[in-house]
């Protein structure tokens, strides 16, 4: 649409500025001049060029100050744009600001200065600033329709973005209707994926304001246009069937809710990148549905196959490990098997002074191990009860030995714990390269969660940090994958190949972090040669995992960024 404000010369301005020379030359040539009647004209002409050359003059500087606004504006509207993808923030907010200073002289209704108010909605929502996010939303919604422009796909996602923004204050009715506005405009342009967000959205509020029935059929359509657009084994996909459990779950309809646990966690295990998270709380609220039907046989497979989740990937969730034992001892006791207080899952729920009473008064408890095959130790850095563990070393406690698919206590402290612990751990004679789960070494658990501290300690030890895993994947890998942009520099420091494909689907370190949309991990792995044009197994490159992923600014950044660097 064509934008509002002004593009050429004030045509009103010199028109009425020549009319009044015009008047002004001939009234000064008749009375006070006493000319005749052809000076006079002439007088009356010459004022009227002089006047509108003076309104042209002032239109086209007014106008070349505008341009000059507009083009500033513009220019760090981009900018921005791709240092947020690059998970800049704090660069992308000082040149969104930038621009809506510069932009002061210009109207609302401009489209530049616009697209920096709503880019700037976008960006505090990220910082989940959700006050200035709504504000500068609500004050781009009433520009767009002032413009008349509530057609275009713009003023939908506004409105979408800010819904989300009231969602997340809790102000689900409103959210809900300012979704219901966006959707037919989505619908309209054919834009299918924002079509399924804007629905999930609003399935999401639909269930936040108590109208379980029909959330629970929202879900199901979600969830086919989901599959449609992102696929089986989406992230997206996995949230709406989770959350539609969740919602038989509340109506009491337990037989169709422990259906869709089962269907998330197949899911789950098909995806490439599983929310470790929602995997525990899947397999918890499975075993609690179990327990409340009288499955009471399946609520301790359940139990311990969340607990694991949250032992390798999630780490001590203090509510979630109290509701694991808390199901499980109701479970032991409905089978007339009650939890003995020494039972590892049950006893680290208590207090610590109890605790360690309690190993003061047995001390052959400290060479037990539990169902899961973890020992006192891995249970204390598990938990950061650092103290504890170190007094439990002391006192003879084994720290090695433990079978390869158990996390061994350097594990668990590589994976939850800080420098110091594997500095403990080596002084005391423990090996520090020991293979567990999935093939996984202390530097792959340490890559993994971001223990940049714990990996330093264990190289300066020794350690191998060129293991590859069952998948073949290196530190190097797991650190692209989740996001740790300091580890993964310092891994590339180590001399580790930037563009090693793993085994299962050939994909670099640059392809898992292209395709999950860490763009501060993108750059450092661009910056240090990355090829972001090498194919994985199914032929795609990192840039076509972002496109995949709707990652749109980390596309227009990765491509910039390697025209720059050739320029």
């Amino acid at each position: 649409m064509a934008q509002k404000s002004r593009k050429g010369p004030n045509y009103a301005l010199i028109g009425g500025l020549g009319v009044a020379g015009a008047a002004i030359g001939g009234a000064v040539g008749k009375f006070a001049l006493h000319l005749g009647t052809v000076e006079t004209g002439g007088l009356a002409v010459g004022g009227l060029l002089v006047c509108a050359a003076v309104g042209l003059f002032g239109s086209a500087s007014g106008d070349t100050k505008r341009i000059a606004a507009q083009m500033t504006v513009k220019k760090n509207v981009d900018s921005a744009y791709q240092q947020q993808s690059l998970g800049r923030l704090a660069e992308a907010e000082k040149l969104l600001l930038e621009a809506l200073e510069r932009g002061k002289e210009l109207e609302d209704s401009d489209l530049t200065k616009l697209s920096a108010t709503h880019s700037l909605g976008n960006l505090y929502r990220l910082q989940n600033k959700p006050e200035q996010a709504e504000q500068n939303y609500r004050k781009a919604i009433s520009s767009y329709e002032s413009l008349k422009m509530t057609e275009e796909a713009v003023y939908a996602q506004c409105l979408r973005d800010c819904a989300l923004v009231l969602e997340a204050r809790g102000q689900n009715q409103e959210s809900l209707e300012m979704a219901k506005r966006a959707l037919p405009v989505f619908e309209k342009l054919g834009q299918s994926r924002e079509v399924a967000e804007t629905m999930s959205l609003m399935a999401r509020n639909t269930r936040a304001s108590g109208l379980l029935d029909q959330a629970v059929e929202a879900y199901r359509k979600v969830k086919d246009l989901q599959i449609k657009q992102f696929g089986e084994y989406s992230s997206e996909v996995i949230d709406t069937v989770l959350t539609s459990a969740r919602t038989l779950r509340s109506l009491n309809q337990l037989p169709e809710a422990i259906e869709a646990y089962k269907d998330v966690l197949v899911r789950l295990n098909k995806s490439e990148r599983p929310p470790r998270a929602w995997e525990a709380e899947a397999l918890l609220e499975m075993a609690e549905v179990s327990l409340e039907q009288g499955q009471l046989k399946s609520v301790e497979p359940l139990c311990m196959g969340s607990l694991k989740v949250l032992q390798n990937f999630v780490g001590p969730r203090e509510k979630l490990i109290h509701r694991l034992a808390t199901t499980l001892q109701a479970a032991r006791e409905k089978l007339n098997q009650p939890l003995s207080e020494t039972e590892f899952l049950l006893l680290f729920t208590q207090n610590r002074d109890k605790v360690r009473d309690l190993f003061r008064e047995q001390p052959d408890l400290a060479k037990q191990k539990d169902r899961a095959g973890w020992s006192p130790i891995q249970w204390t850095l598990f938990l950061g009860w650092e103290d504890l563990m170190r007094w439990l070393i002391r006192n003879g406690a084994q720290a090695d030995g433990f079978e390869a698919n158990v996390m061994a206590p350097v594990h668990v402290a590589s994976a939850w714990s800080k420098g110091g612990t594997i500095t403990f751990l080596s002084e005391n004679n423990v090996a520090l390269d020991p293979v567990g789960p999935q093939g996984w070494s202390p530097v792959h658990y340490a890559a993994y969660h971001g223990k940049q501290d714990c990996l330093e300690q264990l190289l300066t030890r020794g350690s191998d940090v060129t293991r590859l895993d069952v998948v073949g994947r290196s530190a190097l890998h797991w650190a692209a994958d989740r996001g740790h942009p300091e580890m993964v520099g310092y891994l590339l420091s180590k001399n580790l190949d930037k563009d090693l494909p793993d085994g299962k689907y050939g994909r670099s370190p640059l392809h898992l972090a292209a395709a999950a949309g860490y763009g501060l991990v993108v750059r450092t792995l661009m910056m240090n040669g990355a090829n972001e044009q090498l194919a994985d197994k199914g032929g795609k490159t990192p840039i076509n995992l972002a496109e995949e992923a709707g990652h749109k600014g980390l596309v227009a950044a990765m491509k910039h960024f390697r025209s720059a660097m050739e320029s």
